[in-house]
């Protein structure tokens, strides 16, 4: 509740109504005769002040109230904390490596003499993530596949190839016919945007990619020391959109997530307990990664000055499930609890200025040859979900606020005031109590008097659906008026607590709880 702005707005009922209605209503009145002074009573104002109206979150807010079956509001709060994107984890799996760097080496043959073939098959070795995570089947953004014929120099040579794990974005596979390699003219590129490449896999080898080649070659040179024929295959500059197959077992670690929380306390060097009763904090995953996966705490926690606190009743591991195969456009939720009795309530009202979450991901932690997928538009979400019960114990905090007040054309009304007196009821339905005073100080902010001849108290309700009364009276006399011509602030001090915060009762609020605020204006007027 912010008390500060509900002060304001009490102050401000009142004293200015009563001046600028009261007085300016009868100071003129024709039959009026000297030195008769009648007291006039007036309604200022009155008002209902609930929970509902102050809290009003914006309609896309985190937060928001209800009232459980016992009565009690429960604050709800929904926020996202991290969303990690598969991006992230594909340039960890690829890296800057190459895909495939490999060759095909036929038989060396003299001046004159010519082998050929109309087909075979060679298997070359995938290297990177296909060796280890015995990936079967990748659907491309982009790539570059190239091949060197190294045959122009010593061999008249004439090569077919088709690639049939490797297909172009209309299906079709890759294939060149009847190429000559020159000396110009000895490298084949073919750009494998929106392609799809097969891999025949298995535990004991690397990822197995296939070429049939056909050739014609013929020796042209008389030199006995000449290099075999020779194909050499490249790709790289793999933009990964899937992937299928066993990726295994392996760790990532993740960059620190820092959330900012407060920049400063807001209630100054004051120092609050706040203790909540049965709070129910979850951690929520959301993931739509093909694969499952743990979580390993390394840090979870808040940073105050520099010094960090850890969050108790927090799980050191996490398992979070994947979406099955065929259903790669739905999430799984996994839900944890935070123990009801951590220190979080208490760390909270230290009002740190981040919360830290550290970790690292194992993926297919309880079997690493799990078939999984992953796709580059796949996310993860990482939440905090809480039904805090507005059931809890707060420890006196201090509000103090100045705003401006120009009270400078009280001059003008100074002659015909005697008297100011105002009436204010409180029925205060809340289990808190609340002592406040507010101060008229001039421009250099020198106190000309207080509002109130002592502090007030408004006192808590003890029992459900019976509110504490409160009647306090103000008076003004014609003297006071003179001095508060020169207002030109208004500094308000207000302290609450819960009922019986310092003997640890954990209070309810309940949503038929309110504050009724009463105000009564009487003012005596010379004419």
């Amino acid at each position: 509740m912010d008390l500060k702005k509900h002060i304001k707005i009490i102050i401000l009922c009142l004293i200015l109504p009563v001046i600028f209605s009261c007085v300016k209503e009868f100071k003129d009145i024709p039959d009026a005769q000297l030195n008769i002074s009648p007291e006039f009573g007036l309604p200022i104002a009155k008002g209902n002040l609930t929970l509902s109206e102050v809290f009003k979150p914006d309609e896309d807010s985190s937060m928001f109230l209800y009232p459980g079956e016992d009565g009690i509001l429960h604050l709800i709060f929904k926020q996202n904390i991290d969303t990690l994107e598969i991006d992230e984890l594909m340039s960890d799996l690829m890296g800057d490596q190459l895909l495939l760097n490999d060759s095909i080496t036929l038989p060396r043959v003299s001046n004159g003499v010519s082998i050929s073939s109309p087909e075979t098959y060679f298997n070359l070795h995938l290297d990177s993530i296909l060796q280890e995570q015995q990936v079967d089947s990748l659907l491309l953004n982009s790539g570059i596949i190239e091949f060197d014929f190294k045959t122009w120099e010593n061999y008249d040579s004439k090569f077919s190839i088709t690639l049939p794990n490797l297909c172009d974005s209309e299906g079709e596979n890759i294939r060149i016919l009847d190429f000559v390699p020159t000396a110009e003219n000895h490298k084949i590129t073919f750009n494998l945007e929106n392609g799809k490449l097969k891999i025949n896999s298995s535990e004991n080898s690397k990822g197995i990619f296939t070429v049939q080649l056909g050739y014609n070659i013929m020796g042209k040179s008389t030199d006995n020391n000449i290099h075999d024929p020779t194909i050499s295959f490249k790709m790289f500059n793999f933009d990964i959109n899937s992937a299928y197959g066993k990726l295994g077992g392996f760790s990532i670690d993740l960059d620190p997530i820092y959330i900012d929380l407060f920049s400063e306390n807001p209630l100054g060097e004051q120092v609050i307990e706040l203790d909540l009763g049965e709070p129910q904090i979850n951690l929520l995953f959301l993931n739509q990664f093909g694969f499952p996966f743990s979580f390993e705490f390394t840090q979870i926690g808040f940073i105050k000055d520099g010094a960090f606190e850890e969050i108790t009743g927090v799980p050191k591991s996490i398992l979070v499930e994947a979406p099955p195969l065929g259903s790669e456009n739905e999430f799984t939720t996994t839900v944890f609890e935070i123990d009801p009795n951590s220190n979080l309530d208490q760390l909270a009202s230290k009002f740190p200025q981040q919360m830290v979450i550290d970790g690292q991901f194992e993926i297919n932690p309880n079997d690493p040859n799990a078939y999984n997928f992953i796709r580059e538009q796949d996310i993860m979400i990482s939440r905090v979900e809480a039904d805090i019960p507005l059931s809890f114990r707060l420890t006196q905090i201090g509000l103090d606020d100045t705003t401006s007040l120009n009270l400078s054309s009280l001059e003008n009304l100074e002659d015909n005031l005697e008297l100011i007196k105002l009436q204010t009821k409180i029925k205060n339905d809340f289990p808190f109590e609340l002592d406040m005073q507010a101060y008229f100080a001039d421009e250099n902010y020198i106190i000309l008097d207080s509002l109130f001849n002592e502090p007030i108290h408004i006192l808590g309700s003890e029992f459900t659906e019976i509110p504490a009364e409160s009647n306090i009276w103000v008076d003004k006399t014609n003297a006071q008026i003179r001095t508060l011509k020169g207002c030109k602030h208004l500094i308000s001090n207000a302290y609450f607590y819960t009922r019986d915060s310092n003997s640890g009762e954990i209070v309810d609020f309940y949503s038929g709880q309110g504050l009724e605020i009463e105000i009564t204006g009487f003012a005596k007027i010379n004419f």
